[in-house]
């Protein structure tokens, strides 16, 4: 059921190269929905480089971030939450929904010390009603896009188990949030679409399909096509499938999260 966005906060989050962005992109496509996308209070803290010389008249938290001005964490807190909380109760005036793409990376799979919590859910949790899923894909499959696009030297240790453990966190962090699986996605995208607009207490709009492609969203790492529907294993050297069945957090997470291990499984990889 449709509810008052009044004091009702929306938020995905999804760790690397799940589908993330492709479930953003159906949302983002929904009539009266503004989308905020990857967006995290401590990314130039954290992850993203500053340039003190550039020029950045509307980005506040960029600006918090340099050295210069004691990149001081609390400081950057308060300015998100100020930010956020005032878009979000103008946005609620003009009768429009307010949906928030976490950017997870930052929390779980940046630095030596992953969080054990989100920061969005931590900074918001007493301020408004959450309204949160958490969208996950087969591990090996966004272990392999982020090796295609070079991402994976961001992950301590540049390791598939280390990747594993934190997706192990994160899924603790997760425990009370709705799971979408991105495979059901894809060969379901109606009944998923409308599960996960259900959640969020969004009204649902049939024609997603025919639109979301258009959204334009940074994140957008994956094979790009119009239409929604499953894709075929990256491929991988020898060594790396024949050692998967060694790693301890890759099995545990496929354990929790219901998926087969074997590298040759069939889409979608799911223990039915």
């Amino acid at each position: 059921m449709y509810v008052n966005n009044e004091k009702v906060l929306r938020i995905i989050h999804h760790w690397p190269c799940s589908g993330g962005t492709l479930i953003s992109k159906c949302i983002a496509s929904f009539s009266n929905i503004i989308f905020l996308n990857e967006v995290h209070p401590y990314a130039y803290i954290r992850y993203l480089d500053t340039n003190e010389k550039e020029y950045l008249p509307t980005d506040l938290i960029q600006q918090l971030s340099f050295k210069k001005n004691g990149s001081n964490a609390n400081i950057c807190n308060s300015a998100f939450v100020g930010a956020i909380s005032e878009v979000n109760d103008t946005i609620c005036k003009m009768n429009k929904t307010l949906v928030i793409r976490d950017h997870s990376y930052v929390d779980f799979f940046r630095g030596p010390l992953p969080r054990k919590e989100s920061l969005i859910h931590e900074l918001f949790n007493e301020k408004y009603n959450l309204q949160r899923i958490f969208t996950i894909r087969h591990p090996l499959d966004s272990w392999l896009s982020l090796k295609e696009n070079k991402w994976d030297k961001g992950i301590q240790f540049n390791s598939f188990n280390e990747f594993c453990l934190r997706i192990k966190i994160m899924i603790n962090a997760m425990k009370d949030v709705p799971i979408f699986y991105y495979e059901k996605f894809c060969m379901e995208p109606d009944k998923e679409m409308k599960a996960i607009s259900d959640k969020l207490n969004l009204k649902f709009n049939k024609s997603f399909k025919s639109n979301f492609f258009r959204i334009k969203l940074s994140g957008d790492s994956g094979r790009s096509s119009s239409e929604i529907k499953s894709r075929t294993r990256r491929e991988a050297d020898n060594e790396f499938k024949n050692n998967i069945l060694k790693c301890k957090n890759y099995i545990d997470v496929c354990s929790i999260l219901k998926y087969k291990v074997d590298y040759n499984s069939s889409f979608p990889y799911l223990i039915t």
